[in-house]
């Protein structure tokens, strides 16, 4: 395969945040428009964009760019999202909103105790996560958002709210809260499956970029 030097990979937000991402997980420079990368891992993954596409594989794999096509095929796909603007504006019922700390633990564990399993899976949060910030309706946690830092500048947010309380804009709100008060560059994560997840990140304001994607050897 010929590959071609890497175009324009868009607007500055995608520009700074994607190189915040690749440095993350040791990628320095966005060079190519498609590339295989063997880095410490046990698995393979592709993050694919609108102009560059990276498969990031074990040191040992057996991918290379002359045959990843016959060799991978797809076993789970997640919508990544971006997001350039953080003014909000007026954030509804944030006077509801603070920051949570260790003397929170009762009421956070009152919260997930009111989740099923595959809600604590999807939302992602936790008390010892790098920052938490709570909803409270009538001293009830009732929503939480917290993030998971990558990096130095690059943080992934994670969202999860009390089934009785749902569809009152509070997933919103205490995210829009949370991204306010602290100095970051934000990345959203998603199921493609995962509609509510999709629809929510819209209405804060990230801008889906594109897709990382669970791949397997079908053959060696």
């Amino acid at each position: 395969m010929t590959m071609k030097k890497n175009r324009n990979v868009g607007d500055k937000m995608f520009n700074r945040q994607i190189r915040e991402l690749f440095k993350y997980i040791t990628k320095n420079e966005l060079t190519n428009e498609l590339s295989v990368n063997y880095v410490k891992r046990n698995n393979i993954v592709k993050y694919e964009f609108k102009d560059n596409s990276f498969y990031l594989c074990p040191f040992d794999s057996v991918v290379t760019l002359d045959n990843y096509n016959e060799l991978l095929i797809e076993t789970d796909s997640t919508h990544i999202f971006f997001i350039d603007n953080l003014n909000f504006g007026t954030i509804q019922n944030s006077n509801k909103c603070r920051e949570l700390t260790s003397d929170d633990c009762k009421q956070f564990k009152i919260f997930l105790d009111s989740c099923s399993a595959e809600d604590k899976d999807q939302g992602m949060v936790s008390l010892e996560d790098d920052f938490i910030y709570g909803l409270f309706e009538d001293d009830l946690l009732v929503a939480v958002s917290s993030l998971w830092n990558w990096g130095d500048i690059l943080s992934d947010i994670g969202v999860l709210v009390h089934p009785n309380y749902r569809k009152k804009g509070y997933a919103k709100t205490v995210c829009q809260t949370l991204m306010s008060n602290i100095k970051r560059d934000f990345v959203w994560r998603c199921d493609s499956t995962n509609n509510a997840s999709y629809n929510l990140a819209v209405s804060i304001g990230f801008i889906p970029t594109g897709f990382i994607k669970e791949q397997i050897v079908i053959k060696k």
